[in-house]
């Protein structure tokens, strides 16, 4: 039996958050930003537009650091579909009182940002 949802098409069973997070990943990518960190707000997709070369000043210049996902910007995309899995992901960790670490530390735990790893 399909239901209204299966007609949509495959881009709005993505949340807002999530698309919204693809396209500033997108723009940061464009932008010629890749390596750069993207603060991005869990609330909404949304972030400050900045790129901070370090994650620490990505950090730093939030209100509080468990309010944002902290994405290393790729050289190639972000699609929708993977903003949706990182940004459940992360927002699973900090609702289990985790916190992201450092991934350029090697004795730290992190989770990836790349697609392959949530699968």
């Amino acid at each position: 039996m399909s239901t209204p949802q299966d007609a949509l098409p495959q881009a709005l069973a993505y949340s807002d958050r999530a698309r919204r997070c693809s396209d500033i990943i997108r723009q940061h990518i464009v932008n010629q930003h890749g390596g750069f960190w993207a603060a991005i707000r869990l609330s909404d997709g949304g972030s400050d537009g900045i790129p901070y070369e370090l994650r620490e000043h990505a950090i730093q210049y939030q209100l509080h650091e468990q309010q944002c996902a902290y994405i290393k910007i790729p050289l190639d995309d972000m699609s929708p579909a993977h903003a949706e899995r990182y940004l459940r992901a992360v927002t699973q960790l900090y609702d289990a009182g985790m916190r992201l670490i450092d991934p350029d530390d090697p004795r730290q735990l992190f989770v990836s940002n790349r697609m392959e790893h949530h699968q």
